[in-house]
């Protein structure tokens, strides 16, 4: 149906390495998917990926849930099953949409500076790719 985009080849960079920058960038991608399935008259988002993933979505506040079930691969060994999402942003967008909250001071001496944060970029083919923002 015209109204249910597939999105299976969702991948990040093993260049992120932290929970948080990976976060970060699958929410930027998912974002990205979620505005431009929408804006193509799409209502639902499906693929084939690991329960992991699944569990990520639901993190960052995405409706995911599994569509029948998983099966195991017998080559890494990792459970996998079709996912489905309506094509709707976070929960936590709709909070960062909100504005800003009140400003919290607090001192940390040991901050430093944070490493670039990813940025969803899309191929010709509207496949997902990654650059770094500084």
């Amino acid at each position: 149906s015209p109204m249910v985009w597939e999105c299976t080849r969702l991948v990040i960079s093993d260049a992120l390495t932290t929970q948080r920058d990976r976060s970060e960038c699958l929410r930027l991608i998912v974002d990205g998917l979620v505005e431009t399935a929408i804006a193509h008259g799409a209502d639902e988002l499906i693929c084939l990926s690991s329960l992991a993933l699944m569990r990520a979505l639901r993190q960052l506040g995405y409706n995911a849930t599994r569509l029948g079930e998983p099966y195991r691969n017998d080559e890494d060994g990792r459970l996998y099953a079709v996912l489905r999402m309506p094509a709707a942003y976070s929960t936590q967008h709709a909070l960062r949409k909100a504005g800003p909250r009140p400003l919290q001071l607090c001192h940390d001496a040991a901050m430093t500076p944070r490493p670039p944060l990813p940025e969803a970029v899309f191929d010709s083919c509207g496949a997902p790719r990654l650059a770094l923002v500084s």
